[in-house]
């Protein structure tokens, strides 16, 4: 039960904000309106009807930050799903331009992966961001959902973990020999974009990595106490 907390919660689509009080159990949820006005709930039956009505008009990907006494700001987000259209992650983009060097972000992930688009778009912040960002997989994390994992400056996995790394599928039309070259760009592409990370902390092996560029049937399934022992001695915090 979470009592006496009090979270912003970033929306995608406002930033105005409904204050919920609710006082069975006892917290503070702040869910985004037009209006921005507050709203009393008693009750333990209406209390908990409309904060799962709240939940429901959650964003795709729900950002949310505490602040300390010092000014620093701690953030959590919760990357579930596939990883779609890159405008669905603004939220957790921006809070990753914006964290300071005192600030912190955890990132929980369970996504069977997606758009190799959104996923170099959200890489690419967190390589930039001046906080620090762990990422924690606590299901399935998969293809661009790993690879999204592994840009942690810090990685962990939960004993539900299990994380799957491939080489990316898409679709060429046209001259046959620009679509063969296309393709092979494309993999020359994920192996120094996507696969050059998880390979320089010790998540994939050489050898995994140079399978995954050869052979289209290859796929690397890693789970939660095979990936521990990758982790040991390589990531810190």
């Amino acid at each position: 039960m979470l009592r006496n907390i009090d979270r912003k919660f970033l929306s995608e689509d406002t930033h105005t904000h409904d204050r919920l009080r609710v006082d069975y159990p006892m917290f503070i949820v702040s869910t985004p309106t037009m209006k921005g006005a507050d709203e009393t709930v008693s009750g333990p039956t209406r209390g908990l009807l409309e904060y799962t009505q709240n939940v429901r008009r959650l964003p795709y990907c729900p950002v949310f930050v505490d602040a300390d006494k010092d000014g620093s700001r701690h953030y959590s987000a919760h990357f579930t799903g596939g990883v779609i259209d890159p405008h669905h992650y603004l939220n957790l983009v921006e809070s990753l331009r914006r964290m300071q060097e005192k600030d912190t972000m955890k990132i929980y992930i369970a996504s069977p992966g997606g758009y190799i688009c959104s996923a170099t778009y959200i890489t690419s912040a967190m390589e930039a961001c001046r906080g620090h960002v762990t990422t924690i997989a606590t299901g399935i994390c998969a293809s661009a959902g790993s690879l999204i994992w592994s840009a942690g400056h810090t990685c962990k996995v939960n004993f539900t973990a299990q994380l799957m790394y491939h080489m990316s599928s898409h679709i060429g039309t046209g001259n046959s020999i620009k679509v063969a070259k296309d393709a092979i760009s494309q993999v020359e592409y994920i192996r120094r974009v996507l696969l050059d990370l998880p390979l320089k902390k010790g998540h994939l092996t050489q050898d995994e990595v140079d399978l995954l560029c050869k052979d289209p049937n290859r796929q690397v399934w890693l789970d939660a106490i095979e990936m521990a022992k990758r982790l040991k001695g390589v990531d810190h915090g």
